[in-house]
């Protein structure tokens, strides 16, 4: 990693996969595998995924060896390391030179002039090894002041995810559990302030891209209000079917329009210059050409492996259908990619633009001047209820790509 090269992070313990923005906490942690459930995490379809990853995007290997950097950077001192190693080599190198004894056939004066020289180089050496020792001590104090003070940073981070999935977990009517939230998917802390916004606020429509945990959490959500729909754009079969099955296992597969289609070329407006390795993608525009008067669109998908910027289509394509107090919600705004595509909307679609420090970040986009009415406590998670007469459920026409 401090030479720039992306790690999958493989120990004997468990399988943390690639060391990138949602996952360095869980190999930090866990000591890049060595800490975890042994063989239960390991998967051969992780593996395969992962190095598809790496082998199919120049660029994404190269902002993942950026990143593995920025990790060396913070947590390892490399520079005192190596400097440490030199100063052990040249001292046995002097050591060496010392002990290899002298030629035989020297005479007395030569031996005394030898002897003296010796004798101050065995002086230096005592020193040498003196200050080493001095320097060892501090760089060794340093290092464990600084591992402390990152693992108080992680510490406190796993903290804050647990404090939201519990919170989570109190507002969430759901009989079964959650989906796992690392990795991919989306953070306890991210789905808290979801979950909570949709009940406050009670919109009619909203639509995700990219299904997942989120499509539960804000299915959820629209059950607990009595009111109001979720359109779910996938372009995997593989995950629309386990988020199928998991709204079936809950009885909330009414509430939501799963979606799920393969991703096409885009041809309108996108961040992805002319000529780039992977060429812009999106859905296909026939998963929502019925959709109107969306007041919430969360986007999450699809992968950023699938081109630079792979998520900017997602206000282009559904701009006209926004209603007017709409928001739109971008994960994983750590990434500057995400950053730049939200600066960018709020340009172009007259968005005031604030991003949240959560685990992954968020950049949340509003229409200047409308009122924030889901403040919300993030230590309680209660939010202050909008006061609305129940809305009837939208129901849309038949799609052939649709099913919930």
């Amino acid at each position: 990693m401090s030479c720039g090269v992306p790690a999958i992070a493989v120990g004997s313990k468990s399988y943390v996969g690639l060391v990138q923005p949602g996952t360095w906490q869980q190999a930090v942690y866990s000591n890049f595998g060595g800490v975890g459930n042994c063989q239960k995490d390991y998967s051969s379809s992780k593996v395969h995924q992962d190095m598809g990853k790496l082998l199919t995007s120049e660029s994404y290997r190269a902002r993942l060896g950026v990143f593995g950097v920025q990790i060396v950077q913070n947590f390892f001192d490399a520079q005192q390391v190596h400097e440490q190693l030199l100063s052990i080599y040249r001292l046995a190198i002097q050591s060496h030179s010392l002990n290899k004894g002298h030629d035989k056939e020297f005479d007395v004066i030569g031996a005394d002039s030898l002897k003296s020289d010796n004798k101050k180089a065995e002086m230096m050496l005592d020193n040498q090894i003196e200050q080493l020792e001095t320097k060892l001590l501090q760089a060794s104090k340093d290092n464990a002041d600084r591992f402390t003070r990152d693992l108080v940073i992680v510490q406190n981070r796993l903290y804050a995810q647990l404090e939201s999935l519990s919170w989570l977990q109190r507002r969430l009517a759901i009989k079964g559990q959650l989906p796992p939230l690392r990795g991919w998917a989306a953070s306890p802390d991210v789905l808290l302030r979801l979950h909570t916004h949709i009940m406050a606020t009670r919109p009619r429509v909203v639509v995700e891209f990219g299904s997942g945990a989120s499509t539960l959490v804000i299915a959820d959500a629209l059950r607990q209000n009595g009111s109001g729909r979720l359109i779910s754009m996938e372009h995997s079969d593989y995950y629309g079917a386990q988020t199928l099955e998991t709204l079936e296992a809950e009885q909330l597969q009414g509430w939501v329009g799963l979606r799920i289609g393969d991703l096409e070329t885009w041809e309108g407006e996108h961040l992805n210059p002319e000529g780039a390795e992977k060429p812009s993608r999106w859905y296909a525009q026939s998963l929502f050409d019925d959709i109107e008067q969306v007041d919430l669109l969360w986007v999450d998908g699809p992968p950023g492996a699938t081109c630079l910027f792979s998520r900017y289509p997602a206000l282009p394509a559904l701009a006209d259908k926004l209603s007017p107090h709409a928001e739109v919600w971008l994960d994983d705004t750590i990434r500057q990619e995400e950053k730049d595509i939200c600066e960018r909307w709020a340009k172009d679609y007259g968005f005031t633009v604030e991003y949240y420090a959560l685990e992954k970040g968020l950049g949340r986009l509003t229409r200047p001047g409308k009122s924030d009415v889901d403040s919300v406590d993030s230590s309680s998670g209660a939010p202050s209820r909008l006061e609305e007469d129940a809305e009837s459920l939208f129901d849309f026409g038949g799609n052939d790509h649709e099913v919930g």
